[in-house]
């Protein structure tokens, strides 16, 4: 048994389904069977009972899951111990991040930090606040970047907070939008709460005439192809060429879009968690909306 024995046989214990554990690794189906079977093999009792719903673990498979954990923790930990004694800065670290965010500032930050630190080992999951949050809470990740507000006890650290804005193709009055096709974002309830605060303020009706997209890439080059008009987060706009105008309430309050980081206190004092953060705010320092101070 090896560790990527060990990480094959965690993560099928977390799926509980050997073909979306093997697509999830990028391996067949047949080669983790095999792993499965191996393991069978040297350690002489079933570990797996296997059926059309999935696969359920014998008691002997719970007591190989625990293994693999302990085994993982203490090869990362050994890892890190020599990084340290050597003046390496290496270990993991697991970090989520919201979708736009990933694809507008993650990566820059990334190039800053896999430049300074190569020895760590970074996993990334990416997709909706939300659903980033509750992995944060159940302890699968160490960091989560998060658009919008949620409730956290621990650390946090606010990077930006940018303006929602009205984007068209070319100028175009507020009174015109109620004739105009609105091109509607999907998002978070936040968000979607403020853009429809905003239109009931200013007599807006989007029942009857608007598209529904989830891509927001999609949805900005779709108004500036003349489709129509939508309401996107500044984040995502540096390349769009036609009319940005940040929005307001009618008592001059901004629609605002905060990015904040969450993160564990006691993962915070791991060296490679910490310098992540740090490379997090060093990054933002180089945006209009920036709230972080070094």
């Amino acid at each position: 048994m090896n560790e990527r024995d060990c990480q094959y046989f965690l993560h099928l214990y977390r799926t509980k389904n050997i073909t979306r554990s093997a697509q999830q690794n990028f391996i067949t189906q047949s080669s983790l069977t095999k792993v499965v079977q191996r393991l069978e093999t040297e350690l002489g009792c079933q570990l797996l009972l296997r059926s059309q719903k999935g696969v359920t673990f014998t008691p002997q498979g719970e007591q190989l899951v625990h293994y693999c954990q302990k085994f993982l923790q203490m090869q990362q930990e050994l890892k890190e111990s020599i990084n340290r004694e050597n003046g390496v800065i290496g270990g993991s670290v697991a970090i989520g991040s919201s979708s736009n965010y990933s694809r507008y500032r993650l990566p820059t930050a990334l190039k800053t930090y896999t430049t300074r630190y190569p020895a760590v080992d970074i996993s990334i999951v990416t997709g909706h606040s939300r659903n980033l949050y509750n992995q944060l809470l159940d302890n699968k990740i160490a960091v989560a970047i998060l658009r919008g507000d949620f409730k956290w006890d621990e650390g946090l650290l606010p990077l930006s907070a940018e303006p929602m804005c009205l984007i068209y193709h070319r100028e175009i009055q507020i009174a015109e939008l109620g004739s105009q096709l609105y091109i509607c974002h999907r998002t978070d309830s936040e968000s979607q709460y403020q853009m429809n605060r905003w239109t009931v303020e200013n007599n807006i009706d989007t029942r009857s005439t608007n598209i529904l997209i989830d891509d927001i890439a999609s949805c900005m080059e779709m108004v500036q192809a003349g489709v129509g008009w939508s309401i996107l987060p500044a984040i995502c706009l540096a390349g769009f060429k036609g009319m940005i105008q940040p929005l307001f309430y009618q008592d001059g309050t901004p629609l605002i879009r905060t990015t904040s980081v969450f993160y564990r206190k006691a993962q915070s004092k791991l060296p490679q968690v910490r310098l992540f953060i740090q490379t997090l705010q060093e990054n933002e320092q180089g945006y209009p909306y920036a709230l972080t101070k070094l």
